[in-house]
């Protein structure tokens, strides 16, 4: 399947939180994503709000328009990931994310050769020790199989805040299960 980041999912599992719901990792100095005390004031940001409508509308939409397209899938392949973006002065005038980018996580196996995906917490929460009250999180573990097991890694400091998430920190051994060069030819042949 395929991972990609949906703002218009954020947007609505924010405006079902409690406008006063405190975001203690959002509120703290400095930075990506600081000054942001509650999720009221994330709801009450129209700048951030008309970004992410704009990023959502010509780049997410349209990259998920061409893989739907060039990789033959189609809804049922598709899991969409609660996101948002925003655009720090580090950045000129690129977005990053504002939360950290779920779908940038690392799928990997375990010792009991199970499928384990590390995911970057997201801390759209008031208690930052309870993840299972994580509405963010929470969606993720619903539409995720059942077999899959979650770890929602915190990665805010080291990556997050250096505009990078899990999966850039990480050194997994890959294992293609084919001649994935033969396999996938077919996504080439109208481009050769």
């Amino acid at each position: 399947g395929l991972l990609i980041t949906d703002t218009r999912e954020a947007w609505e599992l924010l405006e079902a939180m409690p406008a006063s719901t405190s975001l203690p990792k959002y509120a703290q100095g400095g930075g990506l994503g600081f000054g942001i005390q509650t999720v009221g004031q994330l709801l009450a940001d129209n700048a951030l709000r008309a970004l992410n409508e704009e990023i959502q509308e010509l780049y997410l939409d349209t990259q998920l328009a061409k893989f739907k397209d060039e990789l033959d899938l189609d809804d049922a392949d598709i899991l969409t990931v609660p996101g948002l973006f925003e655009e720090p002065e580090m950045c000129g005038p690129y977005a990053a994310a504002l939360i950290p980018g779920m779908a940038n996580l690392v799928v990997a196996k375990n010792k009991q050769d199970q499928t384990a995906l590390l995911v970057p917490d997201p801390f759209i929460r008031s208690d930052l020790n309870n993840q299972d009250s994580d509405p963010f999180i929470q969606s993720l573990v619903d539409r995720f199989p059942a077999s899959l097991e979650l770890h929602f890694v915190d990665d805010w400091t080291v990556y997050h805040m250096n505009l990078g998430e899990v999966h850039c920190g990480s050194n997994v051994r890959r294992t293609p299960t084919d001649a994935w060069w033969e396999s996938g030819v077919h996504l080439l042949e109208d481009r050769l």
